[in-house]
């Protein structure tokens, strides 16, 4: 049973650790090749949560669907924030770390007014178990 548990904890650990590391590579990437401290990153990431609630809760669609056309609908609003806020302040830090915290401001406000600040979850994507342990299957009968 402990043994499950730990493989259960790295892999949790793991996935973890990818997202955190996805997150920082985007930081590192963005200020290394424009020179932008882009600080609303956790705000479009949490747009994207509730683009995806809306998507899959409200309006029905598969969990799945939803996932998909979320990472459409946030890689079309990357260019576009790009565009129009931070590229006419392209080499000016302090402009353009201004721009981030009112995009980052901007984005929070409206959406804890328009959906409230409490907690929304959508379905299990996948439910069941997995069990790692291969001498005794899940389905047989004991």
């Amino acid at each position: 049973m402990t043994l499950t548990l730990a493989v259960g904890a790295i892999i949790n650990l793991l996935f973890l650790a990818s997202m955190y590391i996805l997150i920082a590579l985007g930081f590192a990437l963005l200020f290394s090749i424009m020179e932008i401290l882009h600080v609303a990153h956790g705000v479009i990431y949490m747009l994207g949560g509730y683009i995806c609630y809306s998507l899959s809760v409200t309006l029905g669609i598969n969990q799945w669907l939803s996932l998909v056309m979320t990472v459409a609908i946030v890689c079309c609003f990357g260019p576009v924030l790009e565009r129009f806020f931070f590229r006419p302040f392209f080499r000016d830090f302090d402009r353009t770390l201004l721009v981030g915290i009112g995009i980052s401001t901007i984005i929070e406000t409206t959406m804890v007014l328009s959906k409230s600040n409490e907690a929304q979850s959508i379905h299990a994507f996948a439910t069941g178990i997995l069990k790692m342990d291969r001498s005794r299957s899940a389905t047989s009968a004991s």
